[in-house]
């Protein structure tokens, strides 16, 4: 352990247990207490200080307590590049979200079993003069996703992007046909229309 926290261990593979709400808030005060401590940091887990519990917390503009979270959905993949207190000095370019929609047993307690939220930067933040805006509402909604991934036993290490040589043995018409994959995904369309799928992830085969 660094400072409490767990580092470089395979225990952060494992998934974490469910928990009650009252138990889930008592844990999120601890790790808030620990937050706070340390300013370098922007968002713990429950399994970063040795708790079996699917319970984080963020700080980035508000306090935000995440107990037993469920993705609903995520959109506008961006790459970003983050670092982890279990893995200091290992900053990883990964894939994330600019938007997250979840909901969790504390929402669902609150709110009804079919209320969730979502963060991320609003459209008025776009704008180059709300910059700093937009950056601190894009961190949280990253570290939201960062830390439910914690509470599935996800690292950064698992989300780093792998990047993909360029080929350049000749060149591609714009209107040539080529075949792109992604995973178990095939698709067979112009090299112009690949173009921005390639910028995603995508190779040619």
């Amino acid at each position: 352990m660094v400072n409490n926290y767990v580092t470089f261990d395979d225990s952060l593979k494992n998934p974490c247990k469910k928990v009650s709400v009252d138990a889930g808030k008592k844990i999120a005060v601890d790790l808030f207490n620990k937050l706070v401590k340390d300013k370098n940091a922007i968002g713990l887990a429950a399994n970063q200080i040795g708790i079996n519990a699917s319970v984080a917390v963020v700080n980035v503009i508000k306090p935000i307590i995440l107990i037993n979270p469920r993705i609903i959905k995520m959109w506008d993949e961006i790459p970003y590049v983050e670092g982890c207190l279990s893995f200091p000095g290992n900053p990883r370019s990964t894939k994330r979200y600019k938007y997250i929609q979840y909901t969790d047993s504390l929402i669902e307690e609150s709110r009804g079993e079919d209320a969730s939220v979502i963060y991320g930067p609003t459209a008025d933040e776009i704008k180059s003069e709300k910059k700093d805006t937009y950056d601190r509402q894009l961190l949280e909604s990253v570290c939201v996703q960062h830390e439910i991934d914690h509470l599935y036993g996800i690292r950064i290490l698992d989300r780093e992007q792998q990047l993909q040589p360029v080929r350049t043995e000749r060149k591609i018409k714009r209107n040539e046909i080529i075949k792109i994959q992604k995973g178990d995904d095939v698709k067979v369309l112009k090299y112009k229309k690949a173009q921005s799928l390639l910028k995603e992830g995508w190779i040619m085969i």
